[in-house]
């Protein structure tokens, strides 16, 4: 499984012997996921507990 934001033609010849769009009919898109910085990150800390 990868998690980023570009993997790159390079990184799939490499790591897996194949072109991306080999790599991504054989393994689906990478997970996204947001990033957030730390401000962000415990302003979502506070309000998953419940405070203001």
């Amino acid at each position: 499984m990868h998690f980023g934001i570009v993997i790159t033609n390079a990184h799939c010849r490499i790591e897996h012997q194949m072109s991306r769009e080999e790599v991504q009919e054989k393994y689906g898109l990478p997970k996204k996921f947001p990033k957030l910085n730390r401000k962000q990150m415990e302003a979502k800390k506070t309000r998953s507990k419940g405070e203001s």
